[in-house]
């Protein structure tokens, strides 16, 4: 059994955030006037186990406006199995978790999200999606529309609209076989057959007879050898004197050559031991050279060192030291007339004070009047006016002292900072003077050091030269080897040719195999020519059997699909829409006005049904039989509810959940109290039977059936 727990979306449609909790509720209400959401809001519910809308799952459609994202979470529990499956509606993005805890199963890859739900609930998607999620307007809608539309509805909802794509695909696989007969064309080629095979008898005869003629392979081979020893030996014998003498030729340079190397071992010799006798006197002169160069190098530091100290103390002497004295007396004087400043602007803005009041003859302090307010006023314009100029002389004279103090405290500070610089740069200049100093005495003669470059100059030379005669050495060696390879080769030569002289047949027996291969030049042509003309017939003879042979095959073949077209052509009719399919469909809609009948009798309709023409209901009062589109609104309302209830009984037996999405439309007041009615039978039954019921609507009268309310 399918029970929704709780639903939860983010930007769906118009909803931003809301979140809904049904446990423990079996008949549920989603009240809202038109346009308030409710529908999106079961469609969301949906979108949640199926992955699919109204909108065929277009995200765009679904999300909120102006929202680039949003999801829609589903906690859901299956025959005692709680789950929770979260869908991203602006990407594919889905996660489905099967149970809870430590043995939960998690899923996120969108296929593999619909396989695991598909085996949870064990109904097809389409079930689920029309007659689980019933939509808005479709509860009683198949059952009053055309018969051509409700029959296409009926057979896809048992599945039999598969009938006619495959009846469709017998037809056209019946009008590919193209049953062929090849007798004429069979009886045509066995006369050929017959013709070929008498000429191909009168060239092997002809081919047995040129073979007759024709010497044996074997002593045509043997004749071959022998002509080609003879005339090779003929070769051989003018071309062993020119050999002999490239041998001799050979032999004289491999004795230069070795003379060469014996030469060139010697002065390679010579080389090397001078070298070696120079070699320790040119180590200790490089190692002499290192030093006196390392020696030079301190020098030059200190010189550099003694420079730079020397600069410093010039510019250390040229610096002039400010007074501290100065700058303390100057600070004094700043501070004075910052004082004189205060007292005055203080004496002012009291005389100021005093005058504001006098001005209006009452004490601002006791709020009496003041004796002598004028003679007052005139004594504190008389302080204003006295003071006034004078303050402004101490605040000239207090700028230009601030501007001397400044200017003194920056020189000392600077001479401060410079005296610090090159103090420190004439301490570093004397430290370096005294690490180099000692090296001043270390001092090598120049002509000694001339003297040591000449002996690492003799050492190069001496190493070029040993190069060079090494090289000169591996040359000759090379040389001989080469020579002594070409003496072995003539000689080698020289042997091969004398043996194919010893080797060669006499003039008789040249004679002899000369006549057996002109005999076979003379017979062979004509040979081959009549063993070519006679492998051709018989190819030919081959080919028209082998194509007798096919159109044979081709013809029983050609029965059997025969045969096979008759009966796909019987297959093709069983499979029309008003045979077999129509037969099913019958069985079908009989299953379901039986199960009908029983939810018509559940929820106390004043009439039951039986299945009519064109897969449409007659329905039976006590009185009298009409068809169902005779009924009223309220009945109609009554039968679709029970049609829905029956489809969902037998497609989707073990899911238990249904939703009906506006029940009461196009009703009468007075039909609306027969809903009311019905829906609280409905009610009774889902209590009875475990099922889960979801009623979108706007009719607030079904207000109080509901076991849980949810208002938009």
């Amino acid at each position: 059994m399918l029970r929704i727990l709780e639903t939860e979306v983010e930007c769906w449609c118009q909803h931003a955030h809301r979140k809904e909790d049904f446990r423990g509720a079996t008949m549920i209400g989603l009240f809202g006037s038109n346009g308030a959401g409710k529908t999106n809001f079961r469609e969301a519910m949906r979108f949640g186990i199926m992955g699919e809308s109204a909108n065929k799952g277009t995200k765009e459609a679904d999300l909120m406006f102006g929202a680039k994202k949003g999801s829609v979470r589903e906690v859901f529990e299956v025959n005692g199995v709680v789950s929770e499956v979260t869908r991203s509606i602006a990407t594919a993005a889905t996660h489905l978790r099967i149970g809870e805890g430590k043995g939960a199963k998690t899923f996120r890859k969108a296929k593999e999200v619909a396989v695991e739900l598909q085996k949870l609930l064990g109904v097809q998607p389409s079930i689920i999606n029309k007659y689980v999620f019933v939509p808005q307007g479709q509860i009683d809608a198949v059952l009053f529309t055309e018969p051509s539309k409700r029959k296409d509805e009926m057979n896809r909802l048992f599945g039999l609209g598969s009938a006619e794509k495959v009846r469709d695909i017998l037809g056209a696989e019946i009008n590919t076989i193209n049953v062929v007969s090849h007798k004429a064309q069979v009886d045509s080629l066995m006369v050929t057959v017959s013709e070929k095979e008498a000429k191909l008898y009168e060239l092997s005869c002809q081919f047995d007879e040129l073979l007759r003629k024709l010497p044996p392979k074997e002593d045509v081979a043997t004749a071959r050898a022998q002509i080609q020893r003879f005339n090779s030996a003929n070769t051989a014998r003018g071309e062993v004197t020119a050999l002999s003498k490239q041998l001799l030729e050979a032999k004289a340079t491999l004795e230069r050559v070795k003379h060469q190397v014996e030469t060139t071992a010697a002065e390679l010799a010579v080389a090397l031991s001078e070298l070696s006798a120079i070699t320790n006197n040119a180590t200790l002169a490089q190692q002499a050279i290192a030093n006196h160069n390392m020696i030079m190098g301190k020098v030059a530091s200190y010189n550099a060192a003694k420079g730079l100290a020397d600069a410093a103390r010039v510019d250390i002497a040229k610096l002039v030291p400010v007074d501290p004295e100065d700058i303390k007396k100057l600070s004094e004087s700043v501070t004075m007339f910052d004082k004189q400043i205060t007292l005055g602007d203080a004496q002012i803005n009291s005389a100021k004070v005093f005058l504001a009041a006098f001005a209006t003859g009452i004490c601002p302090t006791c709020k009496q009047p003041i004796a002598d307010a004028e003679k007052l006023i005139s004594e504190s314009q008389k302080v204003v006016n006295d003071m006034g100029p004078a303050l402004e002389t101490a605040k000239a004279s207090h700028g230009q002292m601030l501007m001397k103090l400044d200017k003194q405290r920056r020189m000392a500070s600077t001479f401060t900072a410079e005296s610090s610089r090159l103090q420190g740069e004439l301490t570093a200049a004397q430290g370096t003077m005294a690490e180099c100093a000692p090296y001043l005495e270390k001092q090598v003669n120049e002509e000694q050091i001339d003297e040591l470059r000449r002996i690492i100059a003799k050492q190069v030379e001496l190493l070029e030269l040993k190069a060079s005669r090494a090289t000169a050495a591996e040359n000759a060696k090379a040389n001989a080897e080469l020579a002594n390879k070409a003496v072995a080769e003539y000689t080698a030569e020289l042997g091969t040719k004398h043996q194919l002289i010893s080797d060669a047949p006499d003039e008789v027996t040249s004679k002899t195999a000369q006549k057996v291969l002109d005999t076979f030049n003379e017979v062979f042509p004509s040979y081959s020519e009549a063993k070519a003309n006679a492998d051709s017939m018989a190819e030919q003879v081959n080919e028209a059997k082998a194509e007798v042979g096919r159109l044979q095959a081709e013809e029983k073949t050609g029965e059997k699909l025969r045969l096979f077209r008759d009966l796909l052509d019987r297959a093709k009719g069983l499979l029309h829409k008003d045979a077999l399919p129509a037969k099913a469909a019958n069985r079908f809609m009989t299953k379901i006005a039986l199960n009908i009948g029983e939810f018509l009798d559940t929820f106390q309709a004043p009439f039951t049904v039986e299945l009519g023409e064109d897969l449409g209901f007659e329905c039976i009062f006590p009185d009298k039989t009409q068809p169902a589109n005779r009924l009223s609104f309220g009945e109609r309302m009554k039968l679709g509810v029970c049609f829905q209830f029956a489809v969902n009984k037998i497609f989707a037996p073990n899911l238990g959940m249904i939703t009906l999405d506006e029940p009461t439309a196009y009703l009468d007041q007075a039909s609306i109290g027969c809903a009311v009615q019905l829906i609280e039978q409905v009610k009774e039954y889902a209590s009875r039977t475990g099922m889960q019921i979801f009623v979108i609507t706007h009719e607030e009268t079904l207000k109080p059936v509901m076991d849980k309310i949810v208002q938009f």
